[in-house]
């Protein structure tokens, strides 16, 4: 049903975003997903930093070995 105040289409919802609105809400999302790629890439080279520290023999100077460059050559 259209309204008489507005012949070419039905009135505007109550409380309907405006268009700068709905740009800006756009982008604040966008924003979020990246931080979230961002945080799930990091969580996955963490993930790979463990695996390598657990297979160490020796895990609590893993983290020496990874800022050396490697674990040290006998």
């Amino acid at each position: 049903m259209t309204d008489p105040r507005y012949p070419i289409g039905p009135a505007p919802q109550q409380g309907a975003l405006t268009p700068d609105q709905r740009r800006e809400r756009i982008a604040v999302s966008d924003r979020l997903s990246e931080e979230l790629r961002a945080r799930a890439a990091a969580q996955v080279t963490l993930d790979g930093l463990l695996s390598l520290d657990a297979r160490h023999s020796q895990p609590h100077l893993a983290h020496l070995d990874l800022v050396a460059g490697g674990p040290p050559t006998p």
